[in-house]
């Protein structure tokens, strides 16, 4: 069926990123639950959460995916990577809002990574991180028409963005 429809490799690809996004969540799981490492072994566990934290919404772009190829449109590989930009943003946000709760279910959740890693300093070194982040958004954001960009800044600003 994806297969016929152009699908398949794009759609797998993505499910690969997932099965990477379940095993670094489940690594770090076990790995946050054990005493502090040293700072190699920290700085290693950050960058696997960072990872983790951009493959997080795979979901979203396997619908984007698929919506696009079921109603036969083509998704660039640019606009996937603004999409993701996108998606990652929204996780981001939502770990700043769930971090107490997912703390005391042990869920995954980045800023709980930073504050692992950095303790008091975690407020400011996950603001650098997610500046980095917006400017790859903004970067990736070139990939609009006007008429999109328009629709894209209407629509965050709806939403409180």
């Amino acid at each position: 069926f994806l297969a016929g429809r152009g699908l398949l490799d794009d759609v797998q690809a993505t499910l690969d990123v997932g099965y990477e996004y379940w095993a670094r969540e489940r690594r770090l799981a076990v790995e946050w639950k054990r005493p502090l490492g040293d700072a190699a072994h920290e700085d290693e566990l950050l960058r696997s959460a960072c990872r983790a934290s951009a493959c997080k919404s795979f979901d979203y772009s396997v619908l984007a995916l698929l919506v696009a190829g079921l109603t036969g449109r083509t998704v660039s590989k640019e606009m996937m990577l603004f999409l993701g930009a996108c998606f990652q943003l929204v996780e981001i946000e939502d770990d700043l809002k769930d971090y107490k709760k997912d703390h005391e279910a042990g869920a995954f959740n980045i800023y709980a990574a930073f504050v692992r890693r950095y303790g008091a300093a975690a407020p400011d070194r996950l603001r650098l991180w997610i500046t980095e982040r917006e400017q790859f958004y903004l970067e990736k954001r070139a990939v609009l028409t006007d008429e999109q960009l328009r629709f894209h800044i209407s629509r965050n600003n709806a939403q409180g963005g």
